[in-house]
């Protein structure tokens, strides 16, 4: 009984330390912290930090970007709308090492891009890596993106990178899966704010 009490203290000891270590040493958490003990999971590390959609506790970026709520509600309408984006969850990830893949598992098949949204800081290159997955695919600026992105015409096996000057919200689609949901979504940040 005594073990069992002493785990919760501290995996919440744990929790809150990692949670408020995150914030401020700026890591965005290790994605997991186990509370010392090898038997408790502690949560998972991280901490939405309240800034409106950038989990910053996955181990990603190490940052917590501050998605304004009117880039979210953009990302949400534009990955929600019918045909919907089937991997987005409504986060918007750290952009990691700015790479998102084409032709990742989602929306019945290899049709979507992973992550579905990423937050970057201006001055990002984010580079889409194809799977080779999910027959031909390519990246396409929607009229309401704030970026002209494109690939150019769908391929199997390529690759593509843009670098991201200005604050703003990408928006884009693969052309020939559009209609499956094969939709994603870059906010971009202002550096330093």
């Amino acid at each position: 009984m005594e073990r069992t009490t002493r785990r919760r203290v501290l995996a919440t000891t744990g929790s809150a330390l990692a949670v408020g270590l995150a914030g401020c040493t700026g890591d965005g958490g290790d994605g997991g912290s186990d509370g010392g003990d090898g038997g408790s999971d502690g949560g998972d590390g991280g901490s939405d930090g309240g800034d409106g959609g950038s989990d910053g506790g996955d181990g990603g970026s190490g940052t917590s970007l501050d998605v304004s709520s009117e880039a979210q509600t953009r990302v949400d309408d534009f990955l929600t709308a019918d045909p919907s984006a089937s991997n987005y969850d409504g986060t918007i990830a750290a952009a990691g090492d700015g790479t998102v893949m084409v032709g990742a598992e989602g929306n019945q098949g290899n049709y979507a891009f992973a992550p579905a949204a990423i937050a970057v800081e201006t001055g990002t290159t984010v580079n889409w890596e194809w799977t080779g997955k999910g027959n031909q695919h390519n990246v396409v600026a929607t009229g309401d993106s704030d970026f002209a992105l494109d690939s150019g015409s769908a391929k199997m096996d390529d690759s593509y990178e843009f670098t991201f000057e200005e604050a703003g919200v990408a928006l884009y689609e693969c052309v020939p899966h559009k209609s499956l949901g094969m939709k994603g979504a870059v906010v971009v940040v202002a550096s330093g704010g």
